[in-house]
């Protein structure tokens, strides 16, 4: 018979032994051209959004192998600057589609988290400026923008129940979300609206948005 220390030896030789995959990190290997068409981002931006993000998305231990952040991070800008499939997104960095498939999520979470840190309707002071700054690049000297606002269709998968499917299914015929966004001449968004379904018209969106009250 088998002592109960020989037991425990026979079980774990029985126990599946786990293939982790050569993992890449591109903010390592890969050049800063190679970096940004796969990115959107350069290095150094890249390195000042992992500092924010950081706290979010770093694992409490390096138990089973955990990714780094800044692989998580490539990870889930890469998905969200280009889109892709899961086992492509996994096999450019060396691994599975399920850790690709949490990185995308923990990254978006985090971003999520700290918006409104970045997002943000300006004061009196800043709006000031933002007009100034229109006025001065604008050869007509058009006055008083505080803003450009725009709508913009974001393609989703089918919803399922308890939404309402048809509501999310947009004019030119596929669902997804109806976002607003208002930003300044430089980009800079600082406002976001996402929450309505495709089929809802841009005016509903702004008369029914913190804009609109604003205003």
């Amino acid at each position: 018979m088998l002592r109960g220390a020989e037991v425990e030896l026979f079980e774990e030789d029985l126990r599946p032994f786990r293939n982790y995959k050569e993992r890449y990190n591109p903010f390592e290997t890969a050049s800063d051209a190679e970096f940004f068409a796969c990115h959107r981002f350069p290095k150094a931006v890249f390195r000042d959004l992992l500092d924010i993000l950081e706290p979010g998305i770093n694992r409490a231990t390096r138990r089973s192998h955990a990714l780094e952040p800044i692989v998580q991070l490539c990870v889930g800008v890469r998905y969200l600057a280009q889109g892709g499939f899961l086992p492509m997104i996994g096999d450019l960095y060396g691994i599975s589609p399920r850790a690709a498939s949490n990185c995308i999520h923990s990254v978006t979470q985090a971003i999520c988290d700290r918006m409104d840190r970045f997002i943000t309707w300006p004061d009196m002071e800043g709006v000031n400026r933002v007009k100034l700054d229109f006025y001065n690049a604008n050869r007509h000297r058009f006055p008083c923008i505080t803003g450009l606002i725009d709508g913009t269709q974001v393609e989703i998968n089918t919803p399922h129940r308890p939404y309402n499917e048809a509501a999310y299914i947009n004019r030119k015929g596929y669902h997804a979300i109806n976002a607003q966004v208002v930003c300044e001449r430089k980009m800079k968004i600082f406002n976001l609206d996402a929450r309505w379904p495709g089929f809802t018209h841009d005016s509903f969106m702004l008369r029914n948005s913190h804009v609109w009250d604003k205003f």
